[in-house]
């Protein structure tokens, strides 16, 4: 059964819907406004994008539709008629076998739904056991989504997936980790900013290795020993004192800077002699290796201060920052000694290594760039560490429930035999179904016929007068054709008016049929009529609607296949007609039946749902108008008043028209003048229409007039009680 209908930019509907429907319902709508556009949605025709229907439990059953289009496309585009297959009414054996089992079908889906085990699924998601083990592995969600809520997409908002995912990882073979190294290894693999890091240069201390290595430093820088005071400076060994008194001396013009007299020649030729070529080559090349060695050690201390700029995570800089202390340390005491070696020549100084230090140093640029090494290769195989990395989390949280986890899926084990048996039973049924649903497939073959059809057709026509044509076999097997009382085809000559009741009397006996052999007759399906009666007279229309009351007491009582209908119509005497409750019934409200009207509302239908029948007559429905006055157009408006003007006047009679418009004055005199020229000429003229639309601009001034006009003609009380009616 249908639910709702929802229609949505299409045709002249721009975001409408009928909901809460019924067994039976009841549309009614003028010409235009749009029910046809319903008829094909239910047909599955023409939905659009935004159009839909709700089914009832999701079941969609097969619809057969009566309109316009089900005319021409049965009665226009061949000569001969496809039959209408029955079941013959002498194979009433048959008929009964099939019942029976249609019955015996009735108490196996019963029973299937019995032992439906979604009953028991829900059960189980309500079980005490099943609550306090999903809000178990939700409050472990809680803990832990702040750090791993990238492994966690799609599960966030749903405690019963989150609690299927962790059973699901149960047998997770991952490498089990701790909740520590997930969280630091999440910060890298799930960080959208992620990029290669370059690798670190190591330390190049290949010139100062050469320069810690210098002999110079261990040897004793003197003068030349074979010079005659040579035994003397020997003897006081006070050779860096002389070297240094021998520069003043020298400035001092051969004066002796100490005693400060004359000197021999000799003596300066001997000091000269003593600090010979050889010393001087010493000392220069001891002042070479402390420029060297300042050099070296400024550019390695440069080297290691652009590695501590770095913005590397993987750096251990706290170590390296304590080695670059040390290094200079080391540095500024050789330094040191060798300056003290220059004034001192001829002692010996010892080099504190630091090639240790920057072996050091460039060991932890080495396990730095392993670190980079495996970073850079973890960006480029990005998508498989996700991957990895989500299977070792969710490893972790099954591990941490591990006991409560074997628990909880040995009850469900137990649970799940059960449902396991009962989807056996309800697959036992199934099969049963099956075969009772081709045992009555097969009984109905050997019955199915299209004359009983024909008969039926043929009495009804000739019953309401249409002898002049009748229905037959066309010598297509299992084809009708229209014929005249002579034998010729009578299909291309007949009336509108015929064509339409031949075409809905055709679709009456096809509801309880096929058009295919062997396609089931016993069908649960959907009825709809859209405007069955447009064209046809009075008596024609009364066995139309007792046709259609038939099929809906059918409905309402539940007998047969048809479990739902559809009337559409915009006439307000068919409505009447089909919609008909005796006084023997309680009112006019059935819990089984709803009742719409369609309004066209500038230029756009919008629907109207009513607890009870809106449409009592045609005369009512003016009335009904005026209540919705501000929902139409001005024009509208002035038709409906002159329509109730002209109803109810001409039947009352007596009317002056000369001295009711003397009551009126200005604007007002215009308006009745206008509303009155309707009863006179049975129409209006559209220069009325303009002048009062120019003249006068608010509906309110034709609703006064209208009023004054029952109020002055002494039918005040026929005014009163229309409009209460309207409201009821």
């Amino acid at each position: 059964m249908i639910r709702k209908i929802f229609l949505k930019n299409i045709a002249c509907y721009n975001d409408e819907k009928l909901h809460k429907l019924s067994k039976i319902n009841f549309l009614y709508g003028a010409n235009g406004t749009g029910k046809t556009t319903i008829s094909k949605i239910i047909n599955n025709e023409n939905h659009g994008d935004q159009c839909s229907v709700e089914w009832e439990n999701n079941s969609e059953i097969k619809t057969l539709v009566y309109n316009y289009e089900f005319v021409k496309d049965n009665f226009m585009q061949t000569e001969d008629i496809k039959g209408v297959f029955t079941l013959g009414e002498e194979s009433k054996k048959i008929r009964v076998e099939i019942k029976d089992i249609k019955k015996n079908m009735d108490r196996i889906e019963n029973d299937i739904k019995g032992l439906d085990s979604t009953k028991e699924k829900k059960e189980i998601e309500n079980s005490d056991n099943e609550k306090s083990f999903k809000q178990l592995c939700w409050e472990l969600k809680k803990r832990y989504d702040g750090f791993f809520k990238e492994a966690f997409i799609g599960y966030r908002g749903n405690k019963s997936k989150f609690k299927d995912k962790i059973i699901l990882e149960y047998n997770n073979k991952s490498e089990l980790k701790t909740a520590d190294e997930l969280k630091e290894k999440s910060e890298t693999i799930f960080d959208d900013d992620i990029e290669k890091v370059d690798k670190i240069r190591k330390i190049d201390f290949s010139g100062l290795e050469t320069l810690e290595n210098k002999t110079i430093y261990k040897e004793k820088i003197i003068g030349k020993e074979d010079v005659d005071i040579a035994d003397m400076i020997k003897k006081l060994n006070n050779s860096d004192w002389l070297k240094q008194g021998l520069n003043y001396y020298k400035k001092n013009g051969g004066i002796c800077p100490f005693c400060q007299q004359n000197t021999p020649v000799i003596f300066k030729k001997q000091l000269e002699e003593y600090f010979d070529e050889t010393y001087n080559n010493n000392m220069t090349l001891l002042n070479q290796c402390l420029n060297d060695y300042e050099l070296e050690i400024q550019d390695i201390i440069n080297q290691i201060k652009k590695i501590l700029d770095l913005d590397n995570e993987y750096l251990k800089k706290d170590i390296l920052n304590k080695e670059q202390e040390i290094i200079q340390s080391k540095a500024l005491n050789n330094i040191k000694n060798i300056k003290r070696k220059l004034k001192e020549p001829s002692n010996t100084i010892e080099i504190i290594t630091i090639l240790e230090n920057l072996k050091q140093i460039n060991k932890i640029i080495s396990d730095t760039n392993e670190e980079i090494k495996k970073h850079n290769k973890l960006i480029d195989n990005i998508e498989e560490e996700k991957k990895k990395l989500k299977s070792q989390i969710w490893r972790l949280l099954a591990f941490e429930i591990e006991h409560q986890i074997k628990k909880y899926n040995k009850s469900k084990k137990n649970i799940n035999k059960a449902i396991k048996s009962l989807k056996g039973q309800i697959q036992t049924k199934k099969e049963e179904l099956n075969e009772l649903s081709e045992k009555i497939e097969s009984l109905e073959s050997k019955i199915r016929t299209i004359k009983p059809t024909i008969i039926a057709i043929n009495r009804i026509l000739s019953s309401f007068g249409f002898k002049s044509f009748k229905l037959a076999e066309a010598e297509k097997k299992g084809n009708y054709k229209i014929i005249r009382e002579n034998g010729e085809d009578a299909k291309s000559t007949l009336s509108e008016g015929e064509k339409t009741f031949i075409s809905f009397l055709y679709f009456y006996y096809l509801i309880h049929g096929s058009l295919d052999r062997s396609a089931p007759i016993t069908t649960d399906k959907i009825v709809v009529f859209d405007d069955p009666i447009s064209s046809l007279d009075s008596s024609v229309l009364f066995i139309v609607s007792n046709l259609i009351k038939k099929i809906i007491n059918e409905v309402r009582k539940g007998k047969g296949e048809i479990k739902q209908i559809f009337v559409l119509t915009h006439n307000v005497y068919f409505h009447n007609e089909v919609t008909y409750i005796s006084s023997r019934e309680s009112n006019n409200e059935r819990s089984d039946t709803t009742f719409w009207i369609i309004r066209k509302i500038k230029d756009k239908s919008q629907i109207f749902n009513h607890d009870n029948n809106p449409i009592k007559t045609s005369y009512a429905l003016l009335w009904q108008e005026i209540q919705d006055a501000k929902k139409i157009s001005k024009i509208t408006l002035q038709n409906t008043l002159r329509r109730i003007i002209e109803n109810y006047f001409k039947i009352l009679g007596g009317i002056n028209e000369t001295e009711l418009l003397d009551k009126f004055e200005g604007s007002e005199k215009i308006v009745c003048q206008s509303l009155l020229s309707w009863i006179n000429q049975g129409s209006h003229i559209i220069n009325d229409d303009l002048l009062v639309e120019n003249s006068i601009d608010k509906q309110e001034k034709y609703l006064d007039v209208f009023k004054k006009i029952f109020i002055e003609t002494g039918q005040i009380n026929h005014y009163e009680m229309m409009m209460e009616n309207c409201d009821k």
